[in-house]
């Protein structure tokens, strides 16, 4: 069984924040994944995606073809056949029209990749 921990902030006023889930359709079907899986506004949704971070795997929500992104959950316990199918998440990141060359530093940021004189290297 997976253990999803819905993410909202602390000043949220929320009783439900844990679900206990056992497949991926009782996922997909969760109310809160439910509610930010749609297109808000201008946003269009895109996909939900998956970041690996020590023992907890994070549930994110992408959307406009990847270059808007919020995390939704902490997902723990036995995960791994519950996630098998989900993209993994890369952050994107876009100024003006262009895609933006992203890196890694050494604390496993991703951060903007800049030229010798300090601007933006693009795709």
């Amino acid at each position: 069984m997976m253990k999803l921990i819905k993410y909202v902030p602390n000043f949220v006023d929320d009783e439900s924040r844990e679900y206990d889930i056992t497949s991926k359709e009782e996922l997909l079907n969760n109310e809160w994944v439910q509610r930010v899986s749609k297109s808000v506004g201008d946003d269009i949704f895109y996909r939900l995606s998956i970041s690996k971070k020590g023992e907890f795997d994070i549930l994110m929500v992408e959307y406009n073809d990847g270059y808007l992104w919020y995390v939704v959950a902490f997902l723990s316990g036995d995960r791994a056949n519950i996630l098998k199918d989900f993209p993994s998440w890369k952050p994107r990141y876009k100024s003006g029209n262009k895609e933006v060359k992203l890196f890694k530093d050494t604390f496993g940021m991703w951060r903007p990749k800049r030229d010798e004189n300090g601007s933006l290297e693009f795709m």
